[in-house]
Parts: C-alpha cells; structure tokens; sequence
C-alpha cells in the first residue's frame, strides 16, 4: 500500500526540523521566556510526544531543555513580584492577583522543584559498622571465636 504523499512531506520536514541547531536553539528560548512546551510544539506543527522523545535521547539537548524550564520557573517567579507591586501600588485586584499568583507558585514548583518546590527533599544512606568490622576480620581470616565475641558483644550493647 502506497504511503500517504502528504504524510512523507510533513516527515521529512519534521526530520530537517529535528536536525537542525537552530530549530532546537528557537525552542529553548521560547521556552525559556514562559511558554509552555505544548504551545512551541503546536507553533512548529510539530507533535508533542516526538519532540519530547527526541529531546530525552539526547543528553545535550536534554539539558538544556532543563534548563529552559528552570528558565521558565524563574519568569513565573518574576511575574510573581509584579504582580505582587501591581496589587500594592492599587493597579490589580487583590482576589484577581491571588488566582494568578497561585497559578504562577503552582507552575514555578513543578518546573523547578529544586529551588520552588514546597517539600525538601533529603537522602540519608547508613552502614552497619558492626557488620562490615566482622566481614573484614572474615575476610582477613580470623577465628570464629573472635567474631561470635563480638557479635555477642554488640548484642549486649544493643539491648542495655
């Protein structure tokens, strides 16, 4: 079954699009100044998921993609302050700004959790070091008398 001709032109220039530096150089920018993703990628008639998927094989573009949505978090954080001296200088209504402002912390948090998120996140690893002194004197071939009387040691420790 013949392929669609109008399909394989509309490939064929998502492809050159995909190739291109300076394609990739316009998106990040666009994003960068506020636009959502979805909007570029319907800009350039480009589909959303394939963008994306292109993006996330390749490390460089990858982050910069990052970094165009920090960008991004931090443009909405910026409209933050001014809509915050609009409400105080009496340009814009308190309840109307207080939709946008909510709208706007919601966006910059999931955009860049790292430095608007709500929650922190910390990542704590311990060592039993009882265990790795005993795995070292097995290694190192000492009797087991000596290591059943540290385990029954640190048994007595732990229960006092």
């Amino acid at each position: 079954m013949p392929s669609n001709p109008r399909k394989q032109v509309r490939l064929k220039k998502e492809s050159a699009m995909l190739s291109d530096p300076d394609f990739w150089e316009n998106i990040f920018r666009v994003i960068s100044s506020g636009e959502p993703t979805k909007s570029v990628a319907r800009y350039y008639t480009m589909p959303l998921n394939k963008m994306l998927s292109y993006i996330k094989a390749d490390s460089d573009l990858s982050g910069r993609y990052e970094d165009a949505r920090s960008a991004r978090a931090m443009f909405h954080a910026e409209r933050i302050e001014k809509i915050a001296n609009d409400v105080e200088a009496g340009d814009l209504d308190a309840n109307a700004a207080r939709v946008s402002l909510d709208a706007r912390k919601f966006l910059a948090s999931r955009l860049d959790p790292h430095i608007w998120g709500d929650k922190q996140r910390i990542d704590i690893t311990t060592n039993d070091v009882t265990k790795l002194h005993l795995e070292a004197i097995r290694e190192l071939g000492m009797s087991e008398n000596v290591i059943e009387h540290i385990e029954h040691d640190e048994e007595v420790r732990l229960s006092d």
